[in-house]
Parts: C-alpha cells; sequence; structure tokens
C-alpha cells in the first residue's frame, strides 16, 4: 500500500466523519423538535437524517475501502451543496408540516438539490473523460 493511497483513506474517511456527525445533528434536531411538537410529527423532520448519511457517509466510506483519490474539485462541493439543499429543505417542510401549513416555494429545494446534484455528476464525468485524457496523451 503506498503513502498516497493512505493519505486518500484518511481524507475520505474524514469526510465519512463529517458526514455522519451531520447526519446525527440532523436526527438529534428533528428528534428534539418533536419532543416539542405536542404529538405532532412528520416524516420530512424524522428522515431528514438520511440526506447526509446515505448520499454523503456511505459514498465516503466506500470510497474510502476503494482507496479513491481523494480531491477537491467543483464536482465535488456542488455534491455537497445538493446534499445540503435535500437537508435543509426536508427540515423546513418538516417545521412547516409539525407548524400545520404549507408553502408551494418547498419545491424550489427539491429543484435546487435535484439541479446541483445533476450538474455535480455531469462535471465529475467530463473531469474524469478530461484526466483520462490527458493522460493518454502524455503516453
Amino acid at each position: 500500500m503506498f503513502t498516497s493511497d493512505i493519505d486518500n483513506t484518511k481524507r475520505w474517511l474524514i469526510r465519512t466523519l463529517a458526514f455522519t456527525s451531520a447526519s446525527a445533528f440532523c436526527a438529534l434536531f428533528g428528534g428534539i423538535y418533536e419532543v416539542f411538537s405536542h404529538g405532532v410529527y412528520s416524516y420530512y423532520m424524522i428522515y431528514a437524517f438520511a440526506f447526509p448519511l446515505v448520499l454523503g457517509t456511505l459514498p465516503s466510506l466506500i470510497f474510502a475501502m476503494l482507496s479513491r483519490p481523494c480531491k477537491t474539485s467543483a464536482a465535488f462541493d456542488l455534491y455537497v451543496f445538493a446534499i445540503a439543499a435535500a437537508t435543509v429543505g426536508s427540515i423546513v417542510n418538516g417545521v412547516l408540516e409539525i407548524y400545520g401549513t404549507s408553502s408551494r416555494l418547498m419545491i424550489l429545494f427539491v429543484i435546487t438539490a435535484s439541479v446541483l446534484l445533476a450538474v455535480s455528476v455531469a462535471l465529475a464525468v467530463f473531469e474524469h473523460i478530461k484526466e483520462c485524457r490527458s493522460k493518454a496523451e502524455t503516453k
């Protein structure tokens, strides 16, 4: 195992810890919020922790096990923003639902998260193709 593999694994594990912490915070926040909501609950609030857990922790853990290169890129930043938009949207929708109201503007969180996710995946594919072409040209 190379030193760079250990560095990549360590970086991915740090990201895994960050996403797990965000997920734990959302679960704790949702639990505390529902304790004080007088028996009213919202599935949006209960499952808000799932976005950082499923979209952040699991892929980061898989990449750590595979020792994938861990680079900071615009694609990854957009991916993190997509996770944040989905999580915040779920929490806000849960708050509104517990309060007993709704808003048509909640769809903006879904649209924003979806667009950010699609753009991040497209950008990651573009960066990968560009990197493969540059490696092929140097050979």
